[in-house]
């Protein structure tokens, strides 16, 4: 049986071994989400892997972990700001992870990058709308689309813009790995508002030539 073993954030994964972490990181945390608790410290120390399917998440303070400070790097915005975490909390450390994952670097930052304390995490999100995330393909051409699509939700600076739990994300995965990576997530349906725009536009345009006319 393959060893579990914390997954490495320094060299990117396949698109085949990001997909098979994916569903199974999504699904153990799916689990705990869907006992109403929140994780609130996910990062690589406390994640424990066999390369395939079998994925343990450990509570903060396990035997042998000592992931604090490393956490810091996978606390969403409102954690920084002081705010209890939440399932949605949980869903930006996971698009970090997954960010990590899939290109070698974070998401935000790079590795020169110091963070001592959660007021520091504070202010480097506080520039962050004007520095966003680098789209996947920058780092990673290879990779599906979709999984651009996906992290982008995760990684949302508004908790109401993230999935609203892991089951959500779960769904998603699974959706990517059924489709062979041409899933296309469900967004909000802004398509008929936009459509009514332009027709709504068009009749005036053509009102005001009849009218000229």
């Amino acid at each position: 049986m393959p060893q579990l073993v914390s997954p490495s954030t320094g060299s990117p994964l396949s698109p085949a071994a990001l997909l098979q972490f994916g569903l199974a990181f999504s699904r153990e945390l799916a689990e705990l989400h869907a006992l109403d608790q929140v994780h609130g410290e996910l990062c690589p120390s406390l994640i424990l892997w066999d390369g395939e399917e079998e994925l343990r998440i450990l509570p903060l303070g396990s035997s042998g972990t000592s992931a604090g400070q490393e956490a810091l790097c996978y606390w969403s915005p409102e954690q920084a700001r002081g705010d209890p975490p939440t399932q949605r909390s949980d869903i930006f450390a996971a698009g970090v992870l997954l960010h990590e994952l899939a290109t070698g670097v974070h998401p935000f930052w790079d590795e020169t990058t110091r963070i001592d304390d959660a007021s520091d995490l504070e202010d480097l999100y506080a520039d962050l709308p004007y520095r966003p995330a680098e789209p996947l393909a920058i780092h990673r051409p290879d990779l599906w689309l979709d999984w651009d699509a996906l992290l982008s939700i995760c990684l949302a600076l508004e908790p109401k813009e993230r999935f609203a739990s892991a089951l959500d994300l779960e769904k998603q995965i699974q959706k990517l790995a059924r489709e062979g990576g041409r899933a296309r997530l469900r967004f909000r349906p802004h398509w008929p508002r936009i459509v009514l725009a332009v027709i709504l536009l068009g009749l005036v345009i053509l009102a005001l030539y009849l009218g000229l006319a």
